[in-house]
């Protein structure tokens, strides 16, 4: 059969199954007709509610033809046809101010009954739906909507829109136990709606309306890619909200279900980590293929790191897993061997990665930081913040008088993947908490056999910080009865002295080839120092004297090449800088941090955004405590738009602002006035971070009712820029150009030139009134806060953000 044929039969067979639907359900062309009209008289999709509460109209017609057609025409069915044609219309024509009443007598009811839930299911505007759920409804309208119209409770999948979260949102903070049942059995499935949903789940999650165990059903969806077109600075957000889901859920609450949580979404950094590195080995390998110029590490990693958590998530969860175990919330945490079984398990994972870098001969795992650490810049190995963590965990369960051998239950997971970096962190517990002095017991000669096979191991490799420290201590105070064969197995370890001859044959360079490394030297001159050698010289500042006998002709020849002698290995090496990786808390304090941003060569800058986010965000109580001396401390308004929009990300719960959300409030709508609006539309500035501001502070006031009395005298002013972004919704939207109207793709310029309100080559856009603080459409949207339901219709507002 032809091409043509074939294509014929496939149109006949889509045709027939359209025709078998109207059989089961007649009707269909009028309801698509009905929500035509409805979409071109309010200008926003519907959703699926709406195409349930618009089949009225295939009813209406199924009674109007079937009298048509022969069937019995009563006047008791021409009079239901009327008064259903009459109640349809309505539905279809009357715009939102016209039902605005209405809507809210039914949202103040406290006892609806099953005619008020099939009244709101028969509304065909989106617009009155979503202001219904946003005004409150009683806790009483859940079981009655699951009931009678549960598809007004469901999500939209092709908008990523959830018009009842806002409902069940108040309900979690009111009444939680009213919403607990249905969202534990309606959560995953409306997770698949898109991020947007389940950032609100993730929301009600955080006020505590899911379970650790319906969070932990939810992580398929939290972790999976981020979707084509999602804007980098949002690909995280699910992965952060769980983060600070499991950071604030109550210790009395944490089970099995919650360390699962944490642990999976650590793998997830620790996975992206590693494919980042290869992303851009990868790139690089491209581009010498290529012959082009190779790709800067920082870009890479930033493009590939976008869904990856921020560091402080990363640290905060570690942290909480630490802290957890020994919390005494009531009794012992039941799952403390799968708090020390992840810890390990995720230290493991990241260091048996075949193509992973080895640590920075900086690192010394006793300067690094778990609870105490903001981070300026991106971690590039999580492997010592994992290796903390572990370590951390076990200096608690010491504290807590846990046997050491419960302490390394999990530790053999480590040495699996790597023996060496197992040596280092044992020795770096092992040396933190040594046994008490003469001490007989089982604990201290486990300890003792313990610390002495490692100081072994670790003499046979360079030194490092945690195993200099350790072979130190052993070396010094091992009991007489040990000390003979430790010597010996160090002597082992060390291998043979050279003789002299061999030092003065093997060192007759010049001494400056000494200083590079285990390198050959140059043709037709003596060679570098064997390993062997260079090994028993770095580990000599703590080596005892006995044990460097006979290699004294090498020690002397090597100090007359190298004078200053060889560094201390107790102490690690330090970076050229430090503070662009991390700045302890204690020397970045909220004032002092704000005066040295505003004292920055180019203070204001848009990358200063992301340094406030992160600071407020570990420690948000702190930076809300006196809003006004931070904003007189930052000084340009550019730093008090970023920090304010940092609070408003940061703010969960009325405890995070001591003093009242009141004055962030006022000053972030003081600051969203003054700013002028952004360059360009697709770079945000302070301008836009101040609407962010503003929308965050104002929605956690709504959502929390934490200091709306506050705003006293100040809420007109709130009011009117709140409806100076609303405004525009109260107009009809206009229909949309046609091709006529809409001209060429490139039109030429006509004789009339722009309007008179642009300039020559200026681009059409929006109002800033018309745009919302994340960058949406204003006309988009019922409400600052809700999804985007499709573009408006106006000439001067583009068809995309």
């Amino acid at each position: 059969m032809s091409g043509a044929g074939t294509e014929g039969r496939l149109r006949l067979r889509e045709a027939a199954e359209v025709l078998r639907g109207q059989l089961k359900r007649p009707g269909g062309w009028h309801q698509a007709r009905a929500a035509g009209i409805a979409e071109r008289l309010m200008g926003v999709p519907l959703g699926a509610a709406q195409e349930e509460a618009l089949s009225v109209w295939g009813e209406v017609y199924g009674m109007a033809s079937g009298t048509l057609h022969g069937g019995i025409a009563d006047p008791a069915r021409a009079a239901a046809l009327y008064r259903g044609l009459l109640a349809a219309a309505r539905e279809l024509l009357v715009p939102l101010p016209g039902r605005a009443g209405r809507v809210l007598e039914l949202a103040a009811l406290r006892q609806p009954g099953e005619a008020e839930a099939r009244e709101l299911a028969g509304w065909a505007d989106p617009r009155a739906t979503a202001f219904f759920f946003r005004s409150g409804p009683a806790a009483t309208w859940l079981p009655l909507l699951h009931e009678h119209a549960p598809h007004l409770l469901a999500a939209n999948g092709a908008a990523d829109v959830w018009p009842a979260a806002p409902f069940l949102e108040r309900l979690a903070t009111v009444s939680r136990e009213a919403v607990r049942p249905w969202l534990a059995d309606h959560a995953v499935q409306l997770a698949a709606a898109g991020p947007l949903v389940l950032g609100a789940l993730l929301r009600l999650a955080d006020a505590g309306a899911l379970p650790p165990a319906g969070v932990r059903r939810l992580l398929p969806h939290v972790l999976s890619p981020a979707r084509a077109g999602e804007p980098a600075e949002q690909a995280d957000v699910p992965r952060r909200l769980v983060a600070g889901w499991a950071g604030t859920l109550p210790a009395p609450v944490r089970d099995g279900d919650w360390v699962l949580v944490a642990e999976e979404l650590l793998k997830d950094a620790v996975d992206l980590g590693h494919a980042g590195f290869r992303a851009y080995w990868d790139e690089r390998r491209r581009a010498h293929a290529e012959q082009r110029p190779l790709p800067e590490l920082t870009e890479v990693l930033q493009r590939e790191w976008a869904v990856r958590l921020p560091e402080h998530d990363i640290t905060g969860l570690l942290r909480e897993l630490v802290v957890t175990v020994h919390a005494d919330a009531g009794g012992p945490f039941r799952w403390d061997r799968a708090v020390r079984g992840a810890l390990a398990g995720l230290l493991r994972r990241d260091i048996e990665t075949s193509d992973r870098r080895p640590w920075p001969v900086y690192v010394d795992l006793d300067e690094v930081r778990v609870h105490a650490t903001i981070f300026l810049g991106p971690v590039l190995d999580m492997g010592p913040l994992l290796a903390r963590a572990v370590l951390d965990l076990a200096a608690a369960d010491a504290a807590a008088g846990l046997p050491l051998a419960d302490r390394l239950r999990a530790w053999p997971r480590i040495a699996a993947a790597d023996a060496g970096v197992h040596d280092r962190v044992l020795a770096a517990h092992l040396a933190a908490h040594t046994p008490p002095p003469n001490a007989g017991d089982e604990g201290a000669q486990q300890w003792w056999d313990l610390a002495v096979d490692a100081t072994v191991r670790l003499l046979a490799g360079r030194p490092t910080p945690e195993g200099a420290r350790l072979a130190a201590l052993v070396l010094d105070t091992c009991p007489p009865g040990r000390a003979a064969g430790l010597h010996q197995r160090v002597r082992e370890a060390l291998g043979q002295a050279p003789s002299a001859a061999a030092v003065d044959q093997r060192l007759a360079a010049a001494p400056e080839q000494f200083d590079q490394g285990e390198q050959s030297g140059r043709a037709g001159e003596a060679v570098e120092p064997p390993a062997s050698w260079l090994r028993v010289w770095a580990w000599s500042p703590v080596l005892p004297a006995p044990l460097l006998a006979g290699f004294d002709p090498l020690l002397a020849a090597l100090r007359r090449a190298r004078p200053d002698g060889p560094p201390d290995p107790r102490s690690a090496a330090r970076p050229r800088s430090r503070h662009h990786t991390a700045v302890a808390v204690e020397d970045l304090l909220e004032r002092a941090a704000a005066a040295a941003l505003a004292g920055a060569p180019d203070a204001g800058a848009p990358g200063y955004a992301t340094v406030l986010r992160r600071l407020v965000a570990a420690d948000p109580a702190t930076w809300t405590a006196d809003v006004p001396a931070v904003l007189a401390a930052l000084v340009l308004p550019e730093l008090g738009a970023f920090y304010l929009a940092a609070v408003a990300a940061a703010a969960r719960r009325p405890e995070d602002f001591p003093a009242g959300p009141a004055e962030a409030v006022l000053a972030a709508l003081a600051l969203s006035r003054a700013l002028p609006a952004p360059a360009d539309p697709h770079v945000p500035d302070a301008g836009e971070y101040a609407g962010r501001a503003w929308s965050g502070l104002l929605t956690f006031v709504w959502r929390t009712g934490d200091g709306l009395g506050d705003l006293g005298g100040d809420l007109p002013a709130v009011l009117d820029q709140l409806h100076a972004f609303t405004e525009p919704l109260t107009h009809p939207a206009a229909p949309p150009p046609t091709a006529a109207a809409v001209g060429p793709a490139t039109p030429a310029t006509g004789p009339a030139g722009p309007p008179a309100d642009r300039a020559a080559g200026e681009e059409q856009g929006c109002p800033r009134a018309c745009w919302t603080p994340t960058r949406r459409c204003a006309r988009w949207t019922a409400s600052w806060t809700t999804p985007p339901a499709g573009p408006c219709g106006t000439a001067r507002c583009p068809a995309t953000s």
